[in-house]
């Protein structure tokens, strides 16, 4: 998972939903606060490969911040964990979760 494919993929969905680019950023930004990529491997399991946190930038678009990666070496932390754990504990002091 790319940000450019993400963001790709939720740009056509917004599209074909007559959605403009400012207001899909404003409904991802309030829906959205992670995301979950999985792969399905040769052996036709499906795996988590990347935990991404989503964060609004200073003009209002959403990026998406890989978090948490799975590869063959392990699971290694990307620029999006302190996103993701900031929206982690909101989401408990909430009580969400």
């Amino acid at each position: 998972m790319t940000r450019t494919t993400t963001t790709t993929t939720i740009l056509a969905l917004a599209a074909a939903a007559a959605l403009g680019r400012d207001a899909l950023h404003s409904q991802l930004a309030a829906a959205v606060q992670a995301v979950v990529h999985v792969v399905r491997g040769r052996d036709g399991l499906r795996r988590v490969a990347v935990i991404a946190a989503l964060h609004r930038d200073a003009r209002g678009r959403v990026r998406v911040l890989p978090a948490l990666t799975a590869g063959p070496g392990g699971v290694t932390s990307g620029e999006g964990l302190d996103v993701l754990r900031r929206h982690l504990r909101t989401s408990v002091e909430w009580g969400g979760g």
